[in-house]
This record gives C-alpha cells, sequence and structure tokens, in this order.
C-alpha cells in the first residue's frame, strides 16, 4: 500500500467535510531547541496591587461578592445562596470556603515568583509541564476568582466569569463541582503533581499499518457503567475539541470533554498552559496525568447534573511511583459532514495515527506488562463519525500500542451485540492489526456513487480476511 506508507511523508488529505494539507516532516519533528512563550500571571501585571486588597476582603454576604465580580454579580452565587439559604452550605462558603480560595490565590508569588514560572505548551512542540496539586490550585482560586488579565487577540481567557454567569443548568452544576474541589482541598490536601504533555508522533513511529503483525488486543465490553468511573483502567479516552477545553469555560457546551475536565478539575490547568488560539496539530495529542476526580455525577449534556463528592476511598491521588494513576488522553476526530469522505484512506489513516499519538510510548512509563483504555464512541455523535468505523479505529490503534481496552456503550445495546459478534470473529481466527486495516481500508472501493455498500463494516471485513485465509495470502494495497 505505497500510498498510505508515503501518506504521512507528504499529502493532500481529504478529510471529513474539510480539505486540508500537510507536509507531515515539517510538523512532526520539534524544533532542535524549545522555544517558551511564557504565561501572564495576575501578578506579574500593573493591577496586581488593587487585586491583593481585595483578595484580602472578607466576604459575608451576596453583596460583598461584588468586590471580586463587578456589580453585575455572576448568576451562580444567586442560584447558590437562594438553593442553600440559612443551610450549613452556605454559612460554610463565607465562613470557610470563599477566605480558603482567597487564600490560595494570593500564593502566586510564592509558587510562581518569576515571569519565566509557567510557560506555555506550544504547537509543533512536544513538551510537558508538573505541577504540585497546590500551585494547581492556586491557579484555579485565580480562575475563580477572575483575577486573570484580559485576553489579547484570539485567545479565550481562563477566568470562570462565563461559567459563573451562564443559565444554562449544566454550567451551575459543574460551579458545584468546582466548589466540591475547593472544600475538599481544604479538608485535606491531596499530595503530588499533575503532569500535562503536548505529545507529537513522528513519521519513524508512525506504523505501516496494513502490515502490522500485533494481535488484536482483549476487549471488555463494558455495558453498564462509564469511562469517568472506571477505576481500573489507566487511559481515559477524551473526546477532545481539536481547541482543548471545547466550550466549557466559556458555557458553549457539556459534551464528554466538557464533564470530564470538570468531574477532574485539575486537568482545567491544561486550558491555560494549551493556548486556546491554536488547534491540535493532526499528529498531536494532549495527555494529562495524575488529575484527580473528586465529584459524582449524573445525565450527561444538558441534563449534567453534580450529586456529591466521592468519598476519599474513591479518590486516586497521583504519587510519581502510583502505576494506578489516570492518564487522560485528550484527541480530536474529524468532523464528518459527508458519510463517504470518512471512508477514504486518507481520513481513516489520519484517525489511527492521532488515536496512536495519545499511547504509543505508554511502555517508556511503566513496568507493567499490561494496561487499560476505557473509550467509548470516540468521533461519534455531534463529530457524525460512522461508530463501526470508529470503534474499528481505535481497536487497530490501541492494538498497536499493545493496550486492552473497556469499550462503554451507554446503553448502545444493538450495537454491544454487533461489535461483540465483530471481536468474537477476530480472535477465532487470530486476526492481526494489519489484516484488519487492509480490509478496512478496501471497504470504500465496494460502494456505490450514491451510497455505501449494503455489507456493513463489519461485515466486509469479516468476509474480506475469510477470504484472504482461504487464499493463504493477504493482500497489501
Amino acid at each position: 500500500m505505497d500510498d498510505v506508507a508515503s501518506l504521512l511523508k507528504t499529502s493532500i488529505v481529504v478529510g471529513c467535510g474539510l480539505l486540508f494539507s500537510t507536509t507531515w516532516n515539517s510538523i512532526a519533528h520539534p524544533p532542535a531547541a524549545i522555544k517558551r512563550k511564557y504565561v501572564v500571571l495576575p501578578h506579574l501585571t500593573d493591577a496586581w496591587g488593587q487585586i491583593e486588597v481585595q483578595l484580602s476582603t472578607k466576604a459575608t454576604t451576596l453583596e460583598d461578592l461584588k468586590v471580586f465580580y463587578g456589580d453585575d454579580l455572576p448568576r451562580f452565587f444567586t442560584l447558590f445562596l437562594e438553593n442553600y439559604s440559612e443551610t450549613a452550605e452556605a454559612i460554610h462558603f463565607f465562613s470557610d470556603l470563599l477566605p480558603f480560595i482567597q487564600k490560595m490565590a494570593l500564593k502566586l508569588i510564592h509558587f510562581f515568583p518569576s515571569r519565566n514560572s509557567l510557560f506555555y505548551l506550544i504547537k509543533r512542540q512536544e513538551d510537558q509541564i508538573s505541577l504540585s496539586r497546590e500551585e494547581i490550585c492556586c491557579l484555579l482560586a485565580n480562575a475563580f476568582l477572575c483575577t486573570f488579565p484580559e485576553p489579547e487577540g484570539d485567545e479565550k481567557g481562563f477566568n470562570f466569569d462565563s461559567l459563573l454567569r451562564s443559565s444554562l443548568g449544566s454550567a451551575f452544576n459543574s460551579c458545584l463541582c468546582i466548589l466540591n474541589y475547593f472544600r475538599r482541598f481544604q479538608e485535606c490536601a491531596p499530595k503530588g503533581q499533575v503532569v500535562f504533555k503536548r505529545q507529537l508522533l513522528i513519521p519513524e513511529k508512525t506504523p505501516d499499518w496494513d502490515t502490522s503483525e500485533k494481535k488484536i488486543s482483549k476487549v471488555t465490553i463494558m455495558d453498564t457503567g462509564s469511562i469517568e468511573s472506571d477505576e481500573s483502567s489507566e487511559f481515559h479516552a477524551i473526546f477532545s475539541d481539536k481547541w482543548l477545553g471545547g466550550g466549557l469555560l466559556h458555557a458553549g457546551g457539556y459534551a464528554q470533554e466538557e464533564m470530564a475536565f470538570i468531574l477532574r478539575p485539575e486537568s482545567i490547568v491544561s486550558l491555560l498552559l494549551i493556548p486556546t488560539s491554536e488547534d491540535l496539530a493532526e499528529n498531536e495529542a494532549i495527555v494529562i496525568s495524575g488529575a484527580e476526580c473528586f465529584s459524582s455525577y449524573s445525565g450527561f449534556g444538558a441534563t449534567f447534573t453534580y450529586t456529591g463528592t466521592l468519598p476519599p476511598e474513591n479518590r486516586q491521588i497521583f504519587e510519581p511511583t502510583n502505576s494506578l494513576s489516570i492518564n487522560l488522553v485528550c484527541v480530536d476526530a474529524l468532523s464528518c459532514t459527508g458519510i463517504f469522505l470518512q471512508f477514504e484512506q486518507a481520513s481513516i489513516h489520519r484517525e489511527l495515527c492521532k488515536l496512536y499519538t495519545g499511547v504509543y510510548n505508554w511502555r517508556e512509563k511503566t513496568d507493567k506488562e499490561e494496561q487499560i483504555y476505557a473509550t467509548s464512541h470516540w468521533g461519534c455523535g455531534i463529530n457524525g463519525g460512522n461508530r463501526q468505523l470508529k470503534a474499528i479505529e481505535q481497536l487497530l490503534s490501541l492494538s498497536e500500542a499493545g493496550l486492552d481496552i473497556h469499550y462503554y456503550m451507554y446503553g448502545s445495546k444493538k450495537f454491544s451485540q454487533k461489535f461483540s459478534a465483530f471481536l468474537k470473529f477476530l480472535y477465532e481466527v487470530d486476526a492481526t492489526v494489519g489484516e484488519v486495516a487492509t480490509a478496512l481500508f478496501s471497504y470504500k472501493d465496494k460502494r456505490t456513487y450514491h451510497s455505501l455498500p449494503r455489507q456493513t463494516l463489519f461485515e466486509h471485513i469479516i468476509e474480506t480476511i475469510t477470504l484472504l485465509r482461504k487464499r493463504g495470502t493477504v493482500t497489501r494495497g
């Protein structure tokens, strides 16, 4: 398959609903010397003197909060006090929790003393930042109290102002998750660090998909539960927007990515470290290691609801030697506006490499022989991806990386049965990544001008591998 093998070198790639051009070598190799751009923190601005006075002011009523947010008080606080008026929650907020948040916000000078203390993770440069949990709490406290300077140009800013002012019920519940995070941190400050990494896949590390002899990984179909609640897996898929964080801080939507970040608030700091004016390159993934889940929830999207704090025994505290720490793997799928283009060879190849980018080097970080990746219908839903195609793309990429899979169905019973039957066949014939990829790439050849083949993708791959086995050959390309 010479055209696919050379795709990553220089190509015009037809994506789902868009045309984009890439010269892979020009984006894959980081520069010899990393060029750093530093985050402008509140205490490094001329306004810090006034901000310090505000952060040192005691607030005991709703009116007092205007010192932080101005006369137009964010909607969240009005609703919060209406719902919890004269309860321990409201009393605790003013007497203990808000002073704690103010105290943490004032520690900026201690944690980040110079202009070179905190740098951005720049597009097309592999780099990482390790922050202590206290440093992260300090940054989130400043975002909650809206002390960060107004963004310039296309940047969106890191303050929680839009989230606090949103009229969405899901935004209100997200703010409750954030308050719960601060409350739990105040009760017992967790130790350890969270690592934020911008990870690149260079051509030398890119698999030859159709010739790979790697075996198909073990897949466990999860008909109940959720990715977020999976404590036995080391990797959690984040169905990322190409601009990391989606609409989280700007109340623009509550899909899987936004929910995952709000349940693990420490991961929100990635939105400060990754410039919001830069989308993810085709060979990039963001990996966040060690962000802890503090809250439980119900619902999805508009029905997302905070249901309480997680008990301490369910909260995984990341330590450098803790192999159970969760790695959030943020990878963006193509947006598929039509049914055909996602089955083009170039589109499939892009998705395989994008998924592989986030996990290809996991063995370098652990002595464990086996690790698990929790995922679901990546690239479907609002992205419009074909569910069978997206499942196979994930299966191939994760099998190539040597990861087992927990695949969450979220109520999709028919798909669960079909995927289980498909996997059963692959295991019975001991299929390889190369065989499945070869069959996958050939699916588009069966379509007519107006429609996809009558065969489903699962049926086509089963038939193709069966025929190839009978012939005793594997066709390449």
